[in-house]
């Protein structure tokens, strides 16, 4: 099986598309996320261990259309979707 996260997202979008936001679970514990919206179109990256020098960190990536443009709060384009893939 692969990992299930249940939760909230929230971004704060610039006027060139660009995004950073965090997404806080369901046990109130918070990811880090950013990433470019362009149309309808979203790619982002969830940081969900960061970089040490002992670890490579843990990421999810993703990818994910919407049905009308995403515009922010309270227009987020309507139906979306997409994919989700770790980095191991």
């Amino acid at each position: 099986m692969g990992t299930a996260l249940g939760g909230d997202m929230t971004l704060n979008i610039d006027k060139d598309g660009s995004f950073t936001g965090k997404f806080v679970q369901t046990d109130k514990s918070e990811v880090p996320v950013s990433g470019q919206i362009t149309g309808r179109a979203i790619s982002l990256i969830m940081e969900l261990a960061p970089v040490t020098d002992a670890s490579i960190g843990s990421y999810i990536f993703g990818n994910g259309v919407a049905l009308n443009p995403i515009v922010g709060d309270p227009d987020c384009g309507g139906p979306l979707g997409g994919t989700f893939a770790g980095d191991r």
